[in-house]
């Protein structure tokens, strides 16, 4: 289960969505077999934001994990999960960054997953800068045109996507549009929801 941060451990909020239980959305929490595998790798910041959506994703996807990340001593879940051989692996980040070497190829081979940093365009800059491990790793952008329909925090860059978007963008590139579909339909119901945990008042009928 995706923590909550000390900040946050102490209000009255569902353990699973993060939402008050007025507002709670464990009942629409879907269960998706995947043939891709997902690592998060967490800034430690996003404990503490009740508008994260990398918890959505590690809810949803059976595949799917999260490490949170540090400076000084890499996760070291992720990096034997990086180890195995019989994975493909790719760091998701945005496009504009220089391509690295090898570069991923045309098509998606079966067995792959993918490194996805749930942080701010900030913080995930800092994270790539500061951790070698993730240097050697081929760097897979999205396409540019993708549209976000995240809202939950102010001044969000155009073109840059929460990560539950990343997921489901990633899972449609691979060919797996009916986990993708459900897992934003989750993402959906999440925005709805926050908004009613946020007042407090439940959801309207």
């Amino acid at each position: 289960m995706y923590p909550q941060g000390a900040r946050r451990a102490h209000a009255e909020l569902c353990r699973g969505c993060h939402l008050h239980p007025d507002a709670c959305l464990c009942d629409q929490q879907p269960s998706l077999a995947t043939r891709a595998r997902f690592q998060l790798l967490v800034h430690p910041r996003e404990l503490d934001r009740p508008t994260n959506t990398g918890h959505l994703v590690v809810n949803a996807l059976e595949s799917s994990r999260y490490h949170i990340w540090s400076r000084r001593q890499p996760p070291r879940a992720l990096l034997e999960a990086l180890a195995e051989p019989q994975w493909d692996s790719y760091l998701v980040f945005p496009a504009g960054l220089p391509p690295t070497s090898p570069a991923p190829p045309a098509a998606l081979p079966e067995r792959r997953q993918f490194v996805i940093l749930d942080a701010t365009w900030q913080e995930a800059r800092k994270m790539l800068r500061q951790s070698p491990y993730l240097a050697c790793l081929p760097r897979l952008s999205l396409p540019p045109d993708l549209r976000s329909r995240y809202s939950l925090r102010r001044h969000q860059p155009a073109g840059h996507l929460a990560t539950a978007e990343v997921a489901v963008a990633l899972l449609r590139l691979g060919s797996e549009a009916s986990q993708a579909l459900a897992l934003d339909r989750y993402y959906q119901a999440f925005l709805h929801h926050f908004c009613a945990s946020r007042s407090g008042h439940g959801l309207r009928q």
